[in-house]
């Protein structure tokens, strides 16, 4: 098995929300504890995107983004310039039914691809494993002010893997995801 690093992306704005979502909970367990958790079932270290200051306290080292205001992007860049493995298995905060057992199907699908991608409708991008090696493609992205990860997936080769259960890539945007939850 490769090893992986874990990087938990916590660094938004939570605009949709109206607070932050990686300290909403689902089963009486923190969004980002959750899905922190649930990385360290298949990576050897585990760590979050995010502002310096906003999780430390939570006992987890946190990884300001190289260049802020990028959005997701900023914060894959950053994980991928971080990354000391061959392959960084990257997860919003905001998908709470994400578990280890559907991260290791995800990272074990790795091949000859910038990144393997969890499926859905549309693709998640930001459940995903991917390879350091797709660092200057990010980095070229956010120099051409291309921020939409989307984007960038038309122009990698990835491969999109699909859950077994759909509600896997449910994420939680605004307040009634939350109530319906997530599922």
């Amino acid at each position: 098995v490769t090893p992986l690093a874990g990087y938990v992306l916590a660094g938004g704005a939570s605009r949709r929300m109206g607070r932050d979502k990686a300290l909403l909970e689902k089963d009486g367990e923190l969004l980002l504890v959750r899905i922190a958790r649930a990385l360290g079932e298949v990576c050897e270290t585990v760590r979050v995107l995010a502002p310096a200051g906003r999780y430390e306290a939570l006992g987890y080292e946190v990884l300001p983004d190289l260049r802020p205001g990028q959005g997701p992007l900023g914060g894959i860049e950053t994980a991928l310039s971080n990354c000391a493995s061959e392959w960084a298995l990257i997860v919003a905060c905001d998908v709470p039914n994400v578990d280890g057992e559907w991260l290791r199907t995800l990272a074990g699908a790795e091949e000859d691809r910038y990144a393997v991608i969890a499926s859905g409708d549309p693709p998640n991008p930001l459940v995903a494993v991917w390879r350091r090696s797709a660092l200057g493609a990010v980095s070229r992205a956010i120099d051409e002010g291309k921020l939409r990860v989307r984007d960038l997936l038309e122009e990698l080769p990835v491969r999109l893997l699909i859950p077994p259960r759909a509600e896997i890539l449910a994420n939680w945007n605004e307040p009634k995801d939350v109530s319906a939850g997530g599922d």
